[in-house]
């Protein structure tokens, strides 16, 4: 496929900076959405909502990917997260598949989630692409309800879409409860998960993004819906093994009862987040494979390598949080020689080069001032520590999950006395 445009909404996170990457080899011409300029060539369309104007995005395009979402957190502080998911994965996405059809796009494909068909499986008994939806969170309400629109729109306006369920996404870069599980293992942590016995589908980052691709060029996709994953299922504690493995490290797995770990997740409030480790949730790839002729480019050990040899050579042990540290003459273009002020912009031209707190949305180093954003007026709240005159180092800290800190050197930055200023703030 030759000189076919593509535009690319969330080409800034984590599946769709590869999807950037990758793509062109394939013959497309990629036009990122951005929500915000930036230091790259995009279109600034501000955030995804029914209001969302995208015409300057969608002229001239010839296919549509639609990554951008309001995903899935840990603790909402929306007042009404169901009415918030709606707005913006619901409405939002329509109000995009309306407008590109309006605009002649040939097809659009929707990264929707397998959190669509449920939370889990029973042992052996994978998703399907023919089971009926069991979404049961506002996430998986959301991306649910916008599927059974696009069918909609497909029906009225003639426009191809073409959905994809993933389960868990990981490759270099990855976030969330798989790099907390990464730490655990390079620090050598004991996890109390030696005698579950379940199965779990992933799909590597490189094979997700592979499928798109199939998926904007083959004649059988349009119309369909689509589940995918490595073809390989693993229990938690083989996937602990393969990850020490690939870290030259020793998988420290105690033999504590499945039982018991699920009455200790009830006692402190974690039940979902245990049974996202000791239960099962597999997809059946099969459809995929026979209306595609797809199969994944890369296997799980790959997968795993890759992912920890571009993540985890970045983090060293400090506390609970992950420490990325760049040479600040890397990004001294970025701040401008300005020591007491990381913008926005700033920030977010980091976390393009892979520095991974997302959506910061301003933090302000005034002297010795701290000023921190409450995370429902701003998004993450973000604490700018102070400089440490003996490391010479500027500190963010973000309250993103996980806490990540920025480690950024600037040899340039002068002295202050913000180290026995943070030792006292640390002992209150």
């Amino acid at each position: 496929m030759q000189n076919v445009k593509l535009f690319i909404t969330g080409a800034t996170g984590f599946i769709g900076r590869r999807l950037c990457e990758v793509i062109p080899e394939k013959g497309f011409a990629v036009r990122p959405a951005l929500r915000r300029a930036l230091d790259t060539d995009g279109i600034v369309v501000g955030d995804l909502g029914p209001a969302t104007d995208w015409s300057a995005g969608l002229n001239g395009v010839d296919a549509v990917v639609h990554l951008a979402a309001r995903v899935h957190v840990m603790v909402d502080k929306a007042g009404d997260p169901l009415a918030e998911f709606r707005r913006v994965n619901v409405a939002g996405t329509l109000n995009l598949a309306r407008q590109a059809a309006g605009a002649g796009v040939k097809r659009l494909v929707f990264l929707s989630s397998v959190k669509v068909n449920g939370e889990a499986t029973e042992f052996g008994r994978p998703f399907t692409v023919q089971d009926a939806p069991a979404p049961q969170d506002p996430y998986a309400i959301s991306k649910f309800e916008a599927e059974q629109g696009l069918r909609q729109v497909e029906k009225e306006t003639g426009l191809e879409v073409v959905i994809i369920r993933p389960p868990l996404v990981y490759g270099p870069g990855v976030k969330a409860n798989f790099l907390r599980l990464m730490q655990a293992v390079q620090k050598g942590l004991p996890l109390p998960l030696g005698l579950v016995r379940n199965r779990r589908s992933m799909v590597a980052l490189d094979n997700l993004v592979d499928l798109i691709g199939v998926c904007l060029e083959h004649p059988a996709a349009g119309g369909q819906t689509f589940l995918v994953s490595d073809g390989e299922d693993l229990s938690t504690p083989e996937l602990i093994r393969r990850l020490a493995q690939a870290m030259g490290k020793k998988a420290r797995l105690l033999p504590v009862p499945p039982a018991l770990l699920r009455l200790g997740g009830s006692v402190i409030g974690k039940r979902a987040e245990v049974e996202r480790l000791i239960g099962s949730l597999q997809v059946d790839i099969g459809h995929t494979c026979e209306k595609l002729g797809w199969r994944p480019v890369i296997s799980v050990d790959e997968a795993i390598r890759r992912c920890v040899g571009e993540s985890v050579s970045q983090l060293r042990r400090c506390g609970d949080a992950g420490i990325m540290e760049i040479d600040f003459g890397k990004i001294q273009d970025i701040v401008r020689n300005d020591q007491h002020r990381l913008t926005l912009h700033a920030v977010e031209r980091l976390i393009e080069r892979n520095i991974q707190p997302t959506e910061i949305k301003e933090a302000i180093l005034n002297g010795e001032i701290i000023e921190s954003y409450p995370d429902d007026k701003y998004g993450p709240s973000c604490l700018v520590s102070g400089i440490s005159h003996r490391r010479k180092a500027l500190h963010v800290q973000c309250s993103v999950d996980p806490v990540w800190i920025i480690t950024a050197y600037d040899p340039a930055l002068s002295p202050g006395r913000w180290d026995k200023n943070f030792k006292k703030r640390k002992s209150e």
